[in-house]
């Protein structure tokens, strides 16, 4: 599920499900990879560890560093 605020300095915040994430340009993304936030870009999302795992790339597309976002499913305890 995706929580939209209307409100033009806020973000898409994800929970849990299916969700297309952007990267950051330190990792090199692949299928079966864990997610993690980025340590060098906000809001954006690495497969360099940093802290808990979000959860795992599930988009099978090729070359997936030539896309804008990328298919994850994510899992976000408290």
């Amino acid at each position: 599920d995706i929580l939209v605020i209307q409100d033009d300095l806020d973000l898409p915040v994800a929970l849990v499900g299916k969700v297309p994430v952007l990267f950051a340009d330190e990792c090199m993304p692949s299928f079966g990879d864990r997610i993690y936030l980025s340590k060098t870009m906000p809001g954006r999302a690495s497969t360099v560890p940093n802290g808990k795992c979000l959860g795992k790339i599930i988009d099978k597309v090729k070359d997936l560093e030539q896309k804008s976002t990328i298919l994850c499913s994510v899992r976000i305890n408290f």
